[in-house]
């Protein structure tokens, strides 16, 4: 038996890299060097806003309630958590909204 792999197409990146794109998020579930690939992601895709966790960190991440993040964009990076995974949400959407407010509010300036 022969078992043929396909690579699927990398619909994030083809959406953040279009000239209409909106304000793009991905997520980077990591176990070693969160920082480094987060950054690398958050660049090579041309993503707004990336948020990663260390999903080796026991307690935290998959099957439970609670996580820690940090989310990255490129002139900063706020950490957030340990908490839980709605109070985590509920920081990432305002903090999107900041990020959009301000993008709205330098394209109007233009």
């Amino acid at each position: 038996m022969s078992l043929s792999l396909v690579r699927n197409p990398d619909t994030l990146a083809a959406i953040a890299a279009r000239a209409d794109a909106p304000f793009t998020v991905g997520f980077a579930a990591e176990t070693r060097d969160v920082e480094h690939y987060a950054l690398d992601k958050l660049t090579r895709k041309k993503l707004n806003m990336i948020v990663a966790n260390d999903v080796s960190t026991p307690g935290l991440g998959f099957n439970s309630d609670s996580n820690a993040v940090i989310a990255f964009w490129a002139q900063g990076q706020e950490a957030i958590g340990p908490d839980t995974k709605v109070a985590i949400a509920q920081r990432l959407m305002a903090l999107i909204g900041e990020h959009l407010k301000s993008k709205a509010g330098a394209a109007g300036a233009l």
